[in-house]
C-alpha cells in the first residue's frame, strides 16, 4: 500500500512542478508583452506622483497625477533580485514595493 501512495505522490509531484514551470513561463511572457502578472503591489512614487495602473485589457500603464489614463511608457525598475525595492523612473527615488504574499 505504501508503494502505491508513493507512486502517487511521485506523479503528483512531477505534474506539480511541470505545471509551475509552465507558470513561470507564461508569467514571463505576460511581463514581456507589457501585462501586468498581479505577483505584486502596484508602486506609486510619493515624491513626485508617478504611479502605476492596470487598464482594463491588463497593460500595465505608468501615469502622472495630472493625467492618469495616459500611459507615459516609463517603467519603475527592480532594485534588488527581491522586488522589494524599486527606483521611480522619472525622480529617481527608491520606492518600496510590498510583495503580495
Amino acid at each position: 500500500m505504501k508503494v502505491r501512495g508513493s507512486r502517487r505522490s511521485e506523479r503528483l509531484r512531477t505534474r506539480t512542478i511541470a505545471l509551475v514551470r509552465k507558470l513561470k513561463k507564461a508569467l514571463a511572457e505576460a511581463r514581456r508583452l507589457g501585462l501586468f502578472a498581479e505577483d505584486r503591489e502596484l508602486l506609486a512614487c510619493r515624491l513626485c506622483g508617478l504611479q502605476e495602473d492596470v487598464a482594463i485589457d491588463g497593460r500595465l500603464l505608468v501615469t502622472v497625477p495630472g493625467n492618469r489614463k495616459c500611459d507615459t511608457g516609463l517603467r519603475f525598475a527592480r532594485v534588488d533580485k527581491q522586488g522589494n525595492w524599486w527606483r521611480c523612473p522619472h525622480c529617481k527615488s527608491v520606492v518600496k514595493g510590498p510583495r503580495i504574499t
